[in-house]
């Protein structure tokens, strides 16, 4: 078994160094949330369009709530959470 591509667009910045990430898709609660750890500078800011391609197809549009930088002995890692598009109708 082939691991996955994961190529994740946040605003104009493109991103393929995923270290991890977490998607919630529930037929019943449609929020969509997710949340990834990324290895590369995060430029997006909270409100940014965000979308998350597996394998090259479109599985998640949505929008950033929040970025956070972390350090530490060299090493930075940005995490960015959000909402599907269909979970902002829920606020």
């Amino acid at each position: 078994m082939r691991p996955e591509t994961v190529k994740i667009v946040l605003g104009d910045q493109e991103i393929i160094q995923c270290e991890d990430m977490t998607l919630a898709s529930d037929l019943y609660d449609p929020a969509g949330k997710w949340s990834m750890s990324l290895g590369e500078r995060v430029t997006a800011k909270s409100g940014a369009r965000c979308m998350i391609y597996i394998n090259g197809v479109l599985e998640l549009t949505g929008v950033v709530d929040s970025v956070e930088e972390t350090e530490s002995r060299g090493s930075h890692t940005w995490s960015v959470e959000g909402v599907s598009l269909a979970g902002l109708l829920g606020r």
